[in-house]
Order: C-alpha cells, then structure tokens, then sequence
C-alpha cells in the first residue's frame, strides 16, 4: 500500500514539472515575439533639447542642404531679417510687388507702434517696381510720426528711385558704388482703341503724380523733371546728391 502511495505521489510530482516547464518556455516565446518598446528620451532632457532633436531630425530629411541662418537672442533663435526687424531695419532686395508692398507697409505701422519717434531704417536694391505700390508705401511713410532713413545700394532703379527720395530729410542716402536710374513710367497696353486710349490716359496720369512727389522731394521745376525722367537718367550717388535725390554718401 504504502508502495503504492509513492509511486502515484512521484507520477505527480513529474506532470507538475513538465506542466511547469511548458509554462516557461510559453512565457520565453511570447516575451522574445513581443515589438521592442519605442525609445523614450531620458527624463534628464529638458523640452530645449528635445525640441532641438526634433528640428535636426527634420532638417536632415530635407533634400537642400542648405540652412537659414540664425541669430540666438534670449526669447530663442530668431532668422537674420526678424533679427534686423527687430532692430527697426527694413531690407528690400527686389521690385516692389503687390506682396512685398504690404509686407513693407505692415513692417512700418508696426515698428511705429513699437516705438513711436524712433527711426526705422529702409535699405534698397530695387532695380524696377511699380508706381502704384510705391506711392502706397510713399502714403504711409507721410503719416508716421517716426523719422524715416532711406539707404540705397546696388541698383535703385524706375520709380523705387523716388521712394529712396521720399525718406526724411537729411537722412537719405546711398552707399559709394550704387547706382541710381530715374525714368518715366513704363506702361503697355493692348485692346480696342478705346481701351489702349483709356490706358493712355491712365499712363499720362500717373506721369503727373510722379513728377510732382519727384517736385516735392528734390525742389526740382516739373518742367524740368519732364525732361529729366523722359528718357533712362543713370546717376552716381554724387549726382544724386547733386540733384536733390538723397542727401549724402555714406
């Protein structure tokens, strides 16, 4: 009997370990088929840092190598024309577009907003624009309260010329090797004769409201600008000076 007894006792006791390996290797199998764990930053990284991880990882799936450079201020990093902004610089390195001509008169209302009476800065290499947007910004610069500084280089050209001259006396200028080119304004139209007649027209006005901000800037008799922007008029900065344009070379 008691024979008996241990033999069923040791038959149970080897089902329990073949039941209790099975559960092992069960466990081992699920654990290794499992997806790693994505990798999480340390809890020592600050939101900086992985913000900065973020912004390499970006910048590196982009194709341009090429980065816009940047100039570290205490709020963050800020581009170089925000940074020139916030130092009430303007920069205009093209012709004066629909765009570019709000972004201009956006850029002026708020820095004077900023800090009323403070000078704001406008630099111009403007080859060609047209008349229409640069009399809007020429509108907005005569109601400011701030002191406008114009600076021309590289090439003014058209009528960008006459916003270089719409800048606070005594505070226009224009660097040694610009160069500075007044005409008339250029037009073109196509249609019935009617409508080329009512683009004429237009044109002619246009030519008047030119001549007299150029009057009004440089002292000049319109009689004599007439002549003066009826044909391409290229100028050093001295002979800008010379006719009334700007008021020195810096």
């Amino acid at each position: 009997m008691a024979t008996t007894c241990a033999a069923s006792i040791a038959v149970a006791a080897s089902s329990l370990k073949r039941d209790d390996a099975r559960t092992q290797r069960a466990t081992r199998f699920a654990l290794s088929s499992r997806a790693p764990a994505p990798a999480r930053l340390s809890s020592s990284t600050t939101p900086v840092a992985r913000i900065q991880k973020g912004r390499l990882q970006v910048m590196a799936r982009q194709p341009d190598p090429c980065l816009i450079p940047r100039v570290p201020m205490f709020e963050g990093d800020v581009d170089v024309m925000g940074y020139l902004k916030t130092n009430r610089i303007i920069f205009v390195g093209a012709p004066i577009t629909d765009k570019l001509c709000v972004q201009i008169v956006a850029d002026l209302l708020a820095m004077e907003a900023a800090a009323p009476g403070e000078e704001i800065k406008i630099y111009l290499n403007s080859p060609e624009s047209i008349p229409y947007h640069i009399v809007a910004i020429i509108d907005v610069i005569k109601q400011l309260k701030c002191p406008v500084s114009t600076v021309g280089f590289g090439m003014v050209g058209g009528v960008s010329a006459l916003l270089l001259a719409a800048g606070t006396k005594g505070r226009r200028f224009a660097m040694p090797n610009s160069r500075i080119l007044i005409h008339q304004p250029m037009g073109g139209a196509q249609g019935s004769a009617v409508e080329v007649g009512i683009q004429a027209k237009e044109l002619s006005r246009t030519m008047r409201v030119v001549c007299k901000l150029y009057n009004e800037y440089t002292g000049q008799d319109e009689d004599f600008l007439r002549e003066e922007i009826d044909r391409d008029n290229f100028m050093s900065p001295a002979q800008a000076v010379e006719f009334g344009l700007i008021d020195a070379v810096i």
